[in-house]
């Protein structure tokens, strides 16, 4: 896992708060607690979406879909927990391999002079393949049948941000599809050179120069000889 600069995430933080409205790297969920599960799939679908957007995203938990600074009650802010988060993650992610953090902070509301919870769940982009739900199938009504308006986490979906209306969604069209490759192979060849630019560089020692030193061969001899 990468090491995280305290500065440059408080920056973050601070502008992603002050969006007034969603944007594609930035999703908003109210006044939640963690336990609810229709908002729990809810945050995960965020999850898979962001991870698969070129610079990942951040869900904050207290601004409502009006953008209105709601803040969190305590309980529902304490239920929010980096390592829950994560356990319900891995149950879903299989051997792929993604970065989520959770944030918590209380912060000054411009305005009212007051202090409200906020929970950040910050989202790193995958290095290089796009991130695949591998969990069991979630329906929006568990008691119905899993027909297609039913099923809101399906296993072998890859999730994306929709620019327009910003929102989660299964990849579907051509257009989509091209985007997502194009992203994977920038990914692949960063990931590939970082990784060559931090390999050993290999050393040969004297003994090991002499051992592949070049032979000469019994025709060279007889030439020499011919002289």
């Amino acid at each position: 896992m990468a090491t995280i600069d305290t500065k440059q995430l408080e920056s973050n933080l601070a502008y992603w708060f002050n969006f007034k409205r969603e944007q594609v790297d930035v999703e908003h969920k109210g006044d939640i607690p963690w336990t609810d599960r229709k908002k729990k799939l809810e945050i995960i679908k965020s999850v898979f979406a962001l991870a698969n957007n070129p610079g990942g995203g951040v869900i904050i938990v207290g601004i409502d879909k009006n953008s209105k600074r709601v803040g969190l009650s305590k309980d529902k802010f304490d239920s929010f927990q980096h390592d829950s988060l994560n356990r319900e993650l891995k149950n879903r992610i299989g051997s792929q391999d993604v970065q989520v953090d959770v944030e918590k902070r209380e912060l000054p509301i411009q305005g009212i002079q007051k202090i409200k919870r906020f929970v950040f769940i910050v989202v790193q982009p995958t290095n290089e393949y796009p991130l695949i739900y591998s969990g069991k199938l979630e329906k929006n009504n568990e008691d119905e049948g899993d027909f297609t308006s039913n099923i809101f986490l399906r296993p072998g979906a890859l999730y994306i941000r929709n620019k327009g209306p910003i929102e989660n969604k299964e990849i579907a069209t051509p257009k989509e599809w091209q985007s997502i490759i194009e992203n994977t192979l920038r990914k692949y060849r960063t990931e590939s050179d970082r990784r060559k630019s931090i390999e050993p560089k290999k050393t040969y020692t004297k003994s090991i120069a002499r051992k592949y030193k070049p032979q000469k061969s019994r025709f060279d001899e007889e030439l020499i000889i011919k002289k």
